[in-house]
């Protein structure tokens, strides 16, 4: 019998202004959650919830998500992050759901990125905070999808762009980004350890450049190909 692969479908949404709405909407969200619900930080044995959930799910078993920074640049007043993201074959079961909050912090605070979420075939209700109706979100949200594939051994890879102003407390070593994840399924959720990583700032006029009229956010299967980036020479901001 061929062995199942499954297409996992990326979504990433970024909220602009709403973020502290979201949060608490969430947050009341959760409380009337009926799924058992188990943090990495927790290892008492005796909880029926952490039993339950490593036989079930074994998060820690599997192969993880992992992220690196595969560019920061600043210019002027602006900055350009490109996250990768590598989803190793098997690290996300069939219906099974991965989700990730990501946010750049520094000592005068937190610039929260776009959400991100791996489904395979999960069965989950969205929350990219459209309607249910089918209408379009609102001006203040941006969302955008893709599909990927791991198998055979071979991990897939996506990789979030985005762009943002450029505020003092982020030169030096003043900036982290840092990955919140999640494992859902209609029962369960696990909460991973978070994900740090110090962003080590570029000047490179040349790449900035060429990647300067990528959209502020966007979610892409492979890393932009600077030889077909717009004309490096052509109006510049």
């Amino acid at each position: 019998m061929k062995p199942y692969n499954p297409i996992i479908t990326a979504f990433a949404t970024l909220t602009v202004l709403l973020t502290a709405g979201c949060s608490s909407v969430r947050h009341a969200s959760a409380q009337t959650d009926n799924r058992l619900y188990l943090t990495e930080t927790n290892n008492s044995e005796t909880i029926d919830a952490y039993r339950e959930i490593h036989r079930r799910l074994r998060p820690l078993e599997r192969p993880q998500v992992r992220y690196s920074i595969e560019e920061a640049l600043v210019e002027g007043d602006s900055c350009l992050v490109i996250l990768r993201i590598t989803v190793p074959d098997k690290s996300i079961g069939k219906r099974e759901r991965y989700h990730a909050d990501i946010g750049l912090s520094t000592a005068e605070g937190v610039l929260t990125f776009p959400e991100l979420t791996f489904d395979n075939d999960s069965g989950l209700p969205d929350d990219d905070g459209g309607d249910s109706d089918g209408t379009q979100p609102d001006e203040e949200s941006v969302s955008t999808s893709l599909e990927i594939e791991a198998h055979g051994g071979r991990p897939a890879y996506a990789y979030m762009c985005f762009r943002f102003l450029h505020h003092p407390s982020m030169d030096g070593n003043g900036a982290l980004i840092s990955v919140y994840p999640r494992l859902e399924t209609r029962r369960y959720i696990y909460v991973y350890h978070p994900e740090e990583m110090p962003v080590r700032w570029r000047q490179n006029t040349c790449l900035w450049r060429q990647r300067q009229n990528l959209p502020q956010f966007i979610l892409l299967d492979s890393l932009p190909d600077p030889d077909d980036s717009p004309d490096p020479f052509g109006p510049q901001f």
